[in-house]
This record gives structure tokens, sequence and C-alpha cells, in this order.
């Protein structure tokens, strides 16, 4: 009798160990994806246009994803759930957001290095001349 109450309590505690790993790291997901949330909101106008569709996206994905979790499902469902919101809706967003800042980056060090190449040439004397 002990040895089965004994298994129970592991297997009990195992499962809530379980959900509180998968919560925890499921609360640092949603805050690192409302931080990029907010740091999309707070670009200059001239760039916040072209991330404003992955803006409603990621708070599609953050009410999404804290439904979820809010959800009295067993874990392995929740963990299944979550881990199809993931694949299917972070994951690509989180590729495209990647993709559009990396192309303001490239326009952004390719007109400043246009900029340094026009400051040199005045500098030595040869703006006008080409």
């Amino acid at each position: 009798m002990e040895t089965a109450q004994a298994i129970t309590d592991l297997a009990s505690s195992s499962l809530t160990n379980a959900n509180s790993r998968v919560h925890a790291l499921s609360d640092r997901m949603l805050q690192e994806l409302q931080t990029l949330q907010r740091s999309t909101g707070n670009l200059p106008s001239s760039l916040s246009a072209s991330f404003n569709s992955a803006s409603s996206s990621l708070s599609c994905a953050i009410t999404n994803l804290r439904g979820i979790l809010a959800e009295p499902i067993p874990l392995n469902q929740k963990v299944a759930r979550v881990s199809v919101e993931v694949k299917e809706r972070v994951n690509p967003l989180l590729e495209n957001l990647s993709g559009k800042a990396n192309g303001i980056l490239n326009v952004v060090r390719t007109r400043a290095d246009d900029m340094k190449g026009k400051d040199v040439n005045r500098v030595n004397g040869h703006a006008g001349r080409q």
C-alpha cells in the first residue's frame, strides 16, 4: 500500500512540476512577445506602418496563447495546443518581423555608407566631380 501511495505521490508531483514548467515557459514567451509588440509600436511613424500588420498578428497570438493557458484542459492537450500555436503562428510571425527588420537595417546601412562616401568626397575636394 505504501508503494502505491509513493508512486501516486511521485506521479502527482511530476505532473505538478511539468505543469509549472509549461506555464513558466509560456509566461516568459508571452512577456517576450509583448515586449516585441511594444517595440513595434514605439517605432517612428515612417517605419511603424510596415509593422502594423505584424503588431496586430502579435496581439492575436498573445491572446490565443493566454486563452490556451487559461483553459482547464489536461496538460498534454495544453502543451499540444501551445506547440501548434507557436509553430503555425508565432514562428512565421517572428521570421517575418526579422526579415522586415533586416531589410530596414540594410537600407539604413546603405544610406549611411552613401552619406559617408559623399562626406569623404567633399573633404578630399571631389564634390561634384565624377
